[in-house]
């Protein structure tokens, strides 16, 4: 089949969700599921085009074209799948009943986690001496020396997962429950809430990462449109939030000015777009088409792919993002896997079917989890950070997203202790009183 033909019947298959998404409110109620497929269309299926047609910004050290076709079949599947059953899901089920207000978990939540990443922050500057925007500002840092720059002061730091906290997890739950609170709130309450979104900029920010300021963009809206869906409300009002925009001015304005910085050559504005189109949309794809053919040079990964769990499975785990950059581009480096190259490594078109599912019924269980907790607006936070990690799926994988250990376990903790500190305030004397706004 011609490229166009594979391309039209990708973008087929995902056509009924979209026009449900495009149509319905009722579908919003259940953001964790719906980020999933927004996700896979966006990520996956619409670059996918880049794939087909052998299209290349950066030179790829292996040919897209004898995989197209399986490409085509694991995406069209991947649809399939989910309709199977996350659609089912959404169509048979009735939303909860809403009724999200500012409590004492809340307020607490916002002060643990803005403390947190000062806290973290300074430790990890301490052990540095450094905040990679400092090199990126000053031109130390540029495209052809980044990794090595990432590789000394972020992933190759014994005690990155605990920096990670104050530098990725905690700025996108701060952000977001800000953004819910501030939604939430009016008159001067709202400094509160714009302070905590200027924090989890300046910490997304502070290593120096373009993809650090896209994820922060991109959960500010997965925050703002899991309120408006788990309130009942339209997504569309997102268009009509001017804190929305001007974030989004101002992180794209910045990851721009990152490229044209870190590039040594100059840039033109047909590059730029280019480049940034190739990174938004049609890497991942790539990296699938990338695992597809890697299987059929190697053989399955069986799994090899899956977390050793702290010494439960016995084996040894392969860095999946740097095999495939090496595989790519032969050269060191990592690159992001969506979890459909992750579950076709594992033992390819039975490992789709099998390692999908799973996933998709996990999105299921955390969405009725957050549609049953009773903490104030947190209970669209958890939803907001769990939408965001549904996205992540289809961009780093199912093992760095959903299945890492720091997210739930930083969850349960930062939960647990807002809970508690609820539960004192009102025993001490304010019982069940719920803080107006």
């Amino acid at each position: 089949m011609t490229e166009l033909v594979l391309y039209v019947l990708v973008l087929t298959a995902y056509a009924p969700g979209v026009a449900l998404l495009a149509t319905s409110k009722r579908v919003w109620r259940f953001p964790v599921v719906c980020f999933a497929f927004i996700g896979m269309i966006a990520f996956n299926a619409v670059g996918s085009i880049g794939v087909f047609s052998a299209e290349k910004i950066y030179w790829l050290a292996f040919d897209t074209q004898p995989v197209s076709s399986e490409l085509a079949i694991l995406l069209v599947s991947q649809a399939i799948i989910f309709y199977a059953i996350c659609g089912t899901y959404v169509l048979l089920r009735e939303p909860r009943p809403t009724n999200y207000r500012f409590e004492y978990n809340d307020g607490f939540l916002i002060a643990l986690s803005m403390t947190a990443i000062f806290a973290i922050a300074a430790l990890y500057y301490h052990q540095t001496g450094i905040f990679l925007i400092q090199s990126a500002l000053d031109g130390s840092m540029d495209v052809d020396n980044s990794y090595s720059f990432r590789d000394k002061y972020v992933y190759g730091i014994s005690n990155w997962p605990i920096y990670s906290l104050a530098f990725v997890f905690i700025p996108i739950l701060l952000s977001n429950h800000g953004l819910i609170v501030f939604l939430s709130s009016s008159g001067k309450l709202k400094i509160v809430p714009l302070a905590c979104l200027l924090v989890s900029f300046g910490a997304s920010l502070s290593l120096g990462s373009k993809g650090g300021l896209l994820g922060f963009l991109l959960s500010l809206s997965v925050a703002y449109v899991t309120f408006l869906g788990m309130t009942g409300r339209t997504a569309y009002g997102i268009l009509r939030s001017k804190v929305f925009w001007i974030f989004s001015v101002i992180a794209v304005a910045t990851m721009v000015f990152g490229y044209i910085h870190a590039t040594t050559e100059l840039v033109g504005y047909t590059a730029l777009a280019q480049r940034f189109i190739y990174r938004v949309f049609v890497a991942y794809p790539e990296t699938i088409a990338a695992a597809i053919s890697m299987y059929h040079d190697r053989g399955p990964l069986g799994i090899a792919v899956l977390p050793t769990m702290r010494g439960l499975l016995q084996h040894e785990q392969v860095n999946l993002s740097a095999l495939l950059h090496e595989y790519e581009a032969n050269t060191p480096g990592g690159v992001s896997v969506p979890f459909v190259g992750e579950a076709y490594l594992i033992g390819g078109r039975l490992g789709v079917c099998l390692a999908l599912p799973m996933v998709f019924f996990t999105l299921i269980a955390i969405q009725e989890f957050a549609s049953r907790l009773n903490m104030g607006l947190f209970a669209i936070g958890f939803a907001a950070i769990y939408s965001y990690l549904a996205i992540q799926l289809s961009l780093n994988g199912m093992f760095a997203s959903l299945y890492n250990f720091m997210y739930p376990g930083t969850i349960c903790v930062i939960g647990g202790l807002a809970l508690g500190a609820g539960w004192i305030v009102r025993k001490a004397g304010e019982p069940g009183k719920v803080a107006k706004l």
